[in-house]
């Protein structure tokens, strides 16, 4: 918002002399003198009205009874204002009015009655009925509503009957103005009477509403924003309970509502109000706020409850009353001490206060308490206008020193401008970034040095230019962006490749619209930065974030993009085939080797396929020990071929005899454009296809991975794979004699052969060169079983020979360690090995016969060997 500073110390008066004159005017126009009775004849019904407690019963028709003017019903006398005894807490009256004779033209009866639901009865017929008589209908308050009844000629002189019911015994009957005259003599007795009141209210609006534009024209100042919604409430209050706004408005029920809600949230208004300007202490801050969340808070609850039926508003008018008489303590407490501390603006607020709260309360007592009627309160409206002018004084006031800010601001600010026109020079001319102003036509206007120096030329060949002279690789996207620019968006920012003397520079351009006073197209500045080495930088970035640290190939976030890459460009790459690739035994090589041999594996198996998937095929580690690759433009067949190469390839390596050879697990698969396929689809396909050829062939990679392990045993120490292959035909041939399952049989041969994996574990030095072990050694080499239990009970190939090999040099007799276990308590398989074990160690040996094996047989049976199983073998020996 612009503010002309000028004109803004003229507001606050403007406002004042605007708001008295208006308020004088209308006042004065109200308060004529009283016309002669001749033009002004109208009568107040004071002696004319009697009444009866309670519903009529009904006659045959089903009309009310008393309204028949029955003589032989008691009448009680009913003088007004205020209400008759409600002993019996009825919510039913009536009253009898006996009409004066008079030669009105055309007579209305006016009376307003305080929350009634009203009928008017002449002759047993209902000439006029405002809400419902049904006691069951939900609890709403009716409203204090003015009320106006056309009466015919021959009603004058006689009696009309008014049937009143109000959900509310307290208020059965409240009678607060009657008169009866012509239809234009009551209008003019209403305005005359009531003006005053609508007078101050549009008043009070008026200066709600200037506070609040005060707080936009300087948003900081938050009392102007309370005092302006505080104030609005105050006169829409005033408004909604106006009988001038009521007669001309005939929505009785919005009013009341509109009346409850301002009067209920106004002092939400004045507690901040306070708070902000007088509160001296964080405990009347606290204080203040809280009492305007529980305004808040009240108003929601006691609309809710309004609405759903279950309480009346005017029930929770009298805990308002409460409420409002502890704010009003707060606030006055909190003003009195911001005065006694010095702040003048508090000592003239309080003065408004402690008027309109001595008045509000005095207006209160005596119409919800005192029945006094409400044509006669009147104090509150002064009350309030004096609360007025102590806030208009203290705007003036504040309105006032913020001109004197503003002023001064305008001054600094000029200074500040002069100083920043003779900077902007210098400032543009050493700016780090290049600037250039284009003319309509897009020709540079202006330029600094800083963007010669990125463009490598010198100012006199690019002043004057076609700016996408230079940009000799922009492409057609960013030129769609400029036109945009053209065509009225406010900026826009691209990057672009130029051609320099120094080589190819990557810059960044960003252009902000220039536009006139019809928003016509007059240019754009431009800025230019010079972001070659960020996009080194970034290529850097690039490259670490989608290549495998450890293999040097790409990495699973690489590989996925390039699945969504080709998948949006497929025709170009069909046909597509995705081989993926699990190394076997890596956890167990990692678990027993450590993980540096374990990446050694890896990286060997990564240049193997590098060596096998080239010419732009996509190779990437997607997992621990996964491996995919994706074959653009292969289909099946030659993918296959492929894998089986690398088959061949990995043979190739391991007759080497490395330390660890490499085992894998291969799957395939091809993208089916015949189907509703993906890539993605594919790649899960090749991924099952892995593993089902890992579970088809579960006992093959238990080999595989045995294979691995005794590799690395037999480069610890040396172990005779000639041995290993007599004790499998060993088991061949008592298998047979001893009745074994498959299972039995299949877990024998890996016993045998990794019977001695645990010492892996034990230090190298024990096996080098041959030598013997001494006794220290040999304790330490028992310990081999432990290691070797451990390591296979950790890989889930090897977890059901775990206990075996724990238990392998376990004795008949318990003499064997770890556990010293007797007889058949060492596991079977133990006991099978023991015997055909010591069976190939003695039979090696040239100088034992075959009755020199059974006697050593026989002698060991019991002791170290199961006796059953030696009786067995010495049998297969006679053979």
């Amino acid at each position: 918002m612009v503010i002309n500073i000028k004109n803004v110390n003229k507001i606050p008066h403007i406002l004042l002399i605007t708001a008295i004159l208006l308020y004088t005017i209308l006042l004065t126009a109200s308060v004529k003198e009283k016309p002669p009775d001749d033009i002004y004849p109208l009568l107040e019904i004071e002696s004319m009205c009697t009444y009866k407690l309670g519903d009529s019963p009904l006659d045959d028709r089903g009309i009310p009874i008393w309204s028949s003017g029955n003589p032989d019903i008691e009448w009680s006398e009913f003088k007004f204002p205020g209400k008759p005894k409600n002993i019996n807490k009825s919510r039913f009256i009536w009253i009898k009015v006996s009409l004066p004779q008079n030669a009105w033209d055309n007579p209305y009866l006016f009376f307003r009655f305080f929350q009634q639901n009203i009928e008017v009865y002449y002759d047993k017929e209902v000439i006029y009925w405002y809400g419902s008589m049904d006691s069951k209908e939900k609890i709403h308050a009716p409203g204090s509503t003015n009320h106006f009844v056309r009466l015919d000629k021959e009603y004058l002189g006689d009696s009309i009957f008014i049937r009143l019911y109000s959900p509310f015994a307290d208020y059965t009957g409240y009678l607060q103005e009657m008169k009866i005259g012509n239809q234009r003599d009551i209008i003019i007795d209403l305005i005359r009477h009531n003006s005053d009141g609508a007078v101050l209210a549009v008043l009070i609006v008026f200066i709600g509403i200037i506070l609040c534009i005060l707080y936009l024209v300087k948003n900081k100042s938050r009392e102007f924003l309370y005092m302006g919604g505080a104030s609005t409430c105050l006169g829409l209050w005033i408004l909604a309970e106006s009988k001038i706004v009521q007669f001309y408005i005939d929505i009785p029920h919005l009013w009341m509502y509109t009346a409850f809600l301002c009067i209920y949230l106004m002092p939400v208004g004045f507690c901040m109000f306070c708070k902000v300007l007088f509160a001296c202490s964080a405990f009347y801050k606290k204080l203040l706020k809280i009492m305007a969340i529980t305004f808040i808070i009240f108003t929601v609850f006691s609309f809710t409850l309004e609405l759903l039926g279950i309480l009346s508003l005017l029930v929770t008018m009298k805990a308002f009353h409460v409420m409002l008489i502890i704010c009003m303590i707060a606030i006055i407490a909190s003003i009195i001490k911001s005065a006694f501390g010095g702040n003048r603006e508090a000592v003239v607020f309080s003065w408004g206060i402690i008027i309109l709260c001595i008045f509000g309360l005095y207006d209160i007592i005596s119409m919800f308490y005192l029945n006094v009627p409400l044509a006669k309160i009147k104090l509150t409206h002064w009350g309030m206008f004096a609360v007025i002018l102590s806030l208009l004084f203290i705007v003036i006031k504040r309105y006032s020193n913020m001109y004197k800010g503003l002023k001064q601001d305008s001054k600094l600010n000029k200074i500040a401008l002069e100083k920043s026109e003779e900077k902007y020079k210098m400032l543009v001319e050493t700016v780090q970034e290049g600037i250039g102003i284009l003319d309509e036509n897009d020709r540079i206007s202006y330029c600094n040095p800083m963007f010669c120096k990125i463009l490598a030329l010198p100012k006199d060949m690019v002043q004057n230019k076609s700016v996408f002279s230079f940009f000799d690789k922009i492409n057609r996207h960013n030129l769609v962006l400029h036109s945009k620019v053209k065509k009225g968006k406010s900026f826009q920012k691209y990057e672009l490749e130029i051609n320099t003397k120094n080589g190819i520079k990557h810059i960044s351009v960003s252009e902000s619209r220039m536009s006139g006073e019809n928003s016509e197209y007059l240019g754009a500045v431009i800025t230019v930065s010079d972001i070659s080495k960020h996009k080194e930088t970034e290529e850097k970035i690039r490259n670490r974030a989608y290549n495998d640290s450890l293999t040097g190939i790409k990495n699973r976030a690489f590989f996925e993009e390039e699945i969504i890459r080709m998948q949006n460009s497929l025709k170009s790459f069909k046909p597509v085939s995705i081989v993926c690739i699990d190394v076997d035994g890596l956890k167990i090589i990692n678990d027993t080797f450590g993980h540096a041999t374990g990446d050694e594996l890896l990286s060997n198996a990564a240049e193997l396929l590098t060596q096998i998937f080239i010419n732009g095929d996509v190779v990437a580690r997607v997992g621990g020990d996964e491996f995919c690759i994706i074959l653009p433009n292969t289909d099946f067949n030659k993918a296959k071929w492929k894998c089986e190469s690398l088959s061949e390839l990995v043979k190739k390596h391991n007759s080497g005899k490395p330390f660890i050879p490499i085992s894998i697990s291969i799957g395939y698969s091809e993208f089916d454009e015949n189907e509703d396929d993906s890539l993605y689809d594919t790649y899960k396909r090749a991924d099952n296809s892995m593993y089902e050829y890992k579970l088809n062939n579960t006992e093959s990679y238990k080999i595989r991975v045995t294979e691995i392990l005794m590799s690395a045993l037999s480069h610890r120490c040396d172990i005779s794979e000639e041995r290993t292959k007599r004790l499998e035909n060993h088991i061949e041939r008592i298998a047979d004699e001893l009745n074994m399952s498959e299972q039995i049989k299949n877990s024998l041969v890996m016993l045998s052969r990794l019977r001695d994996i645990g010492k892996i574990g034990l230090p190298q030095e024990m096996y080098r060169d041959n030598k013997r072990l001494s006794e220290e050694e040999k304790e330490l080499e028992k310990e081999h079983v432990i290691h070797g239990y451990n390591m296979a009970n950790r890989c889930r190939e090897l977890s059901s020979i775990a206990k075996l090999i724990k238990c392998h040099h376990e004795c008949w007799d318990g003499s064997g360690y770890p556990l010293g276990l007797k007889r058949e308590k060492i596991p079977y398989e133990c006991r099978v090995l023991s015997v055909l074990d010591f069976y190939d160690e003695i039979a090696c040996s040239s100088q034992f016969s075959n009755d020199c094996i059974i006697k050593q047989l026989n002698a060991n049976a019991g002791r170290k060997l199961d006796p059953n199983i030696s009786e067995k073998l010495i049998e297969i020996i006679n053979k």
